[in-house]
């Protein structure tokens, strides 16, 4: 008990040094990646029916499939992650590499 400045000092120079290493050196995180793919969601007014979602999501669709750049499409209606909505659409577009 007779040496607790040492491990206070200690602490002090532990936590001094990690703040200064994290201000001073390069950090990145993850870098950002281009996996080429995007998704489109469209949400149309609440209480919008099926087919009219249908619909404005084969506009789209049909908008997408002139692209040079588009490789892929696919479509999902009514249904966006885990809730089910006749006002939601979601297209998934894979461009080409």
């Amino acid at each position: 008990m007779h040496h607790k400045w040492i491990a206070v000092v200690s602490m002090i120079s532990i936590i001094s040094a990690t703040g200064y290493l994290y201000s001073t050196i390069n950090k990145e995180g993850f870098p950002e990646t281009d996996t080429g793919e995007i998704d489109i969601d469209i949400t149309l007014p609440e209480g919008s029916k099926l087919v009219k979602t249908m619909e404005v999501l084969e506009v789209f669709n049909a908008k997408l499939a002139d692209m040079p750049e588009v490789e892929t499409r696919i479509a999902s209606i009514g249904r966006s992650r885990w809730t089910e909505q006749t006002n939601r659409g979601e297209i998934s577009v894979v461009l080409v590499p």
